[in-house]
């Protein structure tokens, strides 16, 4: 998978941390990407784009210990450590003009949390941004696929609950 070679800086590109962490990301090792990110943001900690990259890490390792993205029944800790990442990735956006890698890293996470009418404002910016960025491209395929832009209802919610803790 493609990380963004688009919207880098070349302080973000040189440092080895960011690569190790890149390449982490790209093997699905969130938590070592998480690790790599965080000594990058050591060695530059004023970087938007590195700490956006941090954020992103943490929200996916969190994503993928509690296993549930954007549901009522996560537990309170994973949804307020995905919160923090989500408000520094949209402070990093922000910041780093021409960033198009946190627009997707947002819409990502609002796909997540079923706020598809945010997450496509957020692939828009990103397309207009870098308009052949394949992983953008691919992410708006995937959320027009789901039809209608509107966060599930109440009995859909409750639905995937119980489908999620019904005994096999």
């Amino acid at each position: 998978m493609l990380w963004f070679d688009s919207d880098m800086g070349v302080s973000s590109m040189d440092n080895p941390h960011f690569r190790r962490g890149r390449a982490a990301l790209d093997s699905g090792s969130f938590t070592m990407a998480h690790a790599a990110f965080d000594r990058a943001c050591a060695d530059a900690p004023n970087d938007p784009v590195l700490e956006a990259y941090r954020a992103f890490a943490k929200y996916l390792s969190v994503k993928s210990q509690d296993g549930v993205g954007g549901t009522d029944n996560e537990p309170w800790l994973a949804r307020v450590a995905k919160q923090n990442c989500r408000r520094i990735i949209e402070a990093a956006t922000a910041r780093a003009e021409g960033f198009d890698a946190g627009h997707v890293f947002m819409a990502r996470m609002l796909i997540d949390e079923g706020s598809f009418p945010e997450a496509r404002q957020h692939l828009d910016r990103a397309l207009r941004l870098d308009p052949n960025n394949a992983e953008t491209r691919r992410l708006s395929a995937e959320l027009d696929a789901r039809g209608p832009a509107r966060k599930p209802g109440v009995r859909a919610r409750i639905a995937d609950w119980f489908s999620a803790v019904r005994p096999t």
